[in-house]
């Protein structure tokens, strides 16, 4: 009883602060504090928010080169990375590969949440990131999240200058990525 209590709050207060976020992005009441971040650290941390002492998936980070620094506004960062995250593993079944790479590319880093799982079917691409699409073809029980998430993603990037995709990963799975501006530690924006 203790796990679902904790379960469901959990749940709970994803769903509010996700609202809050949607709702303050779009009325453009949100301060956005963009500042040079190590990638290692965001990701990192943002896996302390998801996995828990026993993880149900075999998870990798990887950060190429160590240290990647990429411009952003931390909080909103790691919430996006929060929520690609909990989706992978609501989405896949136990046991699959979960793995988030931050790869530099000319003057971008680029960010993937991947997964090993049965993939998103390809007429629900053309709407995920609309806000209340949810995966109801994938998981009989899907219909407890409202759909926010990835609009939250989306709305978030937008304001970073980024777009979230999605692609399929092959032979099975899904990738998620999105582009952040390279930054140094020296830059004082």
């Amino acid at each position: 009883m203790y796990n679902d209590i904790y379960s469901n709050s959990k749940w709970l207060v994803q769903l509010v602060e996700n609202l809050l976020a949607v709702s303050r992005l779009d009325e453009g009441k949100l301060a956005i504090e963009m500042q040079p971040e190590i990638m290692q650290d965001i990701m990192q941390e943002a896996l302390l928010h998801v996995v828990h002492n026993k993880t149900t998936h075999r998870i990798s980070c990887q950060v190429e080169p160590a240290l990647a620094i990429a411009m952003m506004d931390a909080r909103l960062l790691i919430q996006v990375l929060i929520n690609l995250i909990d989706n992978a593993l609501k989405y896949t079944p136990v046991g699959t590969e979960i793995s988030l790479k931050a790869e530099e590319i000319d003057d971008d880093i680029q960010i993937t949440v991947s997964d090993t799982g049965q993939g998103i079917d390809d007429t629900l691409k053309s709407i995920l990131f609309e806000p209340f699409t949810t995966g109801k073809i994938h998981r009989s029980d899907s219909g407890r999240g409202l759909g926010l998430g990835l609009a939250l993603c989306q709305s978030i990037l937008h304001v970073h200058g980024s777009q979230l995709t999605v692609l399929d990963n092959h032979p099975t799975g899904t990738i998620f990525s999105f582009m952040l501006k390279k930054g140094d530690i020296n830059d004082d924006e």
